[in-house]
């Protein structure tokens, strides 16, 4: 949730800092998060990435969170009604426990982590027993945490208050479709998904198999299940489905890119309460970075393409909310065929997006947004500008990096029905 106009939208932006605000040790500030949904945004992935807090949105989990000691004066208890109330707590205490350890023993599992490996998926839960392990007989590749990627998700998608487990197979050489498998809280499968088909375009058809490369659940409606959203790409070339499914596997709708998506996100971008998709990658046509926005209540069809050699045939026209294009810099032309959307970025006022400008994602440019969806400034970090320098003295860049910094100038807007002007 976004802080009110009138809150206090400083950010702490490391563990220490909201710690020493809270009063607490870093320890109990990293419990909070884990067992009482202390808000705290990751700027990048994994456990170890940076982490940022809002005051404001501090305050407010404070005041629904912490509980507050009672007031007034206590009316005075004869001993023997206090003996005889101490009894009644002991007894009861004692039934509560009871039934508690009775529901513990007959309650189905809920799992909250995972561990996977190229032969097996093991699940466990919060005290670290493991629930079940599945045997992975045909050999896998895994992907979990590359790229950003996520090939395991622990997610509550009947609302029940377990939770199931969702697991992207994905075979060894690409031999097959990646296949997404949802098992129960207690690991028998519930369903599966195998994406893509056969597409074509006036010059080449693209069979199977088709990989899933990024997976993320919605919650699109509060008062619904939440959907699930990934993306695949074909195992060669282009093009990308990107898929929505219900929570129980059921296929809603899908979008065709004519290129890759790589990138994820569940983004409110016009700030109505409801997320948007906003997918990112690489567009063979333009043979640039790209990402497109889409409404999880109604995109469909396949990109439009102003080279028909590329445009995917038989499908219906794109239901977008806004598609972009990003320049390519200098030393993306000297190393690489194209640059791509690597990831996004979440913050209080908008998003970025980190867009690799080679394969090996040693080049980066931030490119940052505000809601709604106004493009405000780029930057090059400092593994850019090494870059740069490294190919200025090798001859294969001429000029100096302040030239890209004027030049880059800013997306291309193919379509945007939120804030920005398209040609």
């Amino acid at each position: 949730m976004l802080p009110s106009p009138s809150g206090d939208t400083r950010e702490l932006s490391s563990w220490k800092e909201i710690a020493q605000y809270l009063g607490v040790n870093v320890r109990t500030a990293q419990n909070w998060e884990r067992d009482l949904a202390l808000p705290v945004r990751r700027m990048s992935t994994g456990r170890r990435g940076r982490v940022v807090a809002v005051i404001a949105e501090l305050e407010n989990w404070k005041r629904q969170t912490w509980s507050h000691p009672p007031t007034g004066e206590e009316t005075a208890t004869p001993p023997a009604t206090r003996r005889y109330l101490t009894l009644i707590i002991v007894a009861a205490t004692a039934l509560i426990l009871a039934v508690s350890v009775a529901w513990f023993r007959h309650s189905p599992p809920n799992p909250v982590s995972y561990r996977l490996d190229e032969s097996s998926l093991s699940v466990f839960a919060a005290d670290g027993r493991e629930l079940w392990r599945k045997a992975i007989l045909e050999r896998a590749i895994p992907l979990d945490g590359f790229g950003g990627r996520v090939q395991v998700l622990i997610r509550d998608l009947d609302r029940d208050g377990a939770s199931e487990v969702l697991y992207v197979h994905r075979p060894f050489n690409n031999a097959a479709n990646s296949t997404l498998i949802c098992y129960a809280p207690d690991g028998v499968e519930k369903w599966r998904y195998s994406p893509g088909r056969e597409v074509a375009t006036v010059k080449e058809r693209f069979a199977p198999p088709f990989l899933i490369v990024a997976l993320i659940v919605v919650q699109s409606d509060p008062a619904s299940p939440p959907l699930i959203a990934l993306t695949a790409n074909h195992h060669l070339y282009y093009p990308s489905q990107l898929s929505l499914l219900t929570s129980d596997g059921r296929p809603l709708r899908e979008y065709w890119h004519s290129g890759n998506l790589n990138a994820l996100a569940a983004i409110d971008v016009d700030q109505d309460g409801k997320p948007e998709l906003v997918a990112g990658g690489v567009s063979n046509s333009y043979r640039q970075a790209t990402f497109v926005v889409l409404d999880p209540n109604s995109f469909a069809g396949a990109s439009l393409e102003e080279n028909k050699d590329y445009q995917l045939l038989n499908l219906p026209a794109p239901v977008e909310r806004a598609r972009a294009l990003f320049p390519r810099s200098c030393v993306n032309r000297v190393v690489d065929e194209f640059n791509y959307v690597h990831e996004f970025h979440l913050n209080t006022k908008g998003f970025t997006a980190r867009v690799s400008e080679d394969r090996q994602n040693r080049y980066n440019i931030l490119w940052h947004f505000e809601f709604p969806l106004r493009f405000t400034h780029f930057i090059l970090p400092d593994g850019f500008r090494t870059g740069h320098r490294d190919f200025e003295r090798a001859a294969s860049i001429r000029h100096s990096v302040t030239q890209d910094e004027e030049e880059l100038g800013s997306v291309q807007w193919l379509s945007n029905q939120f804030s920005e002007r398209v040609p």
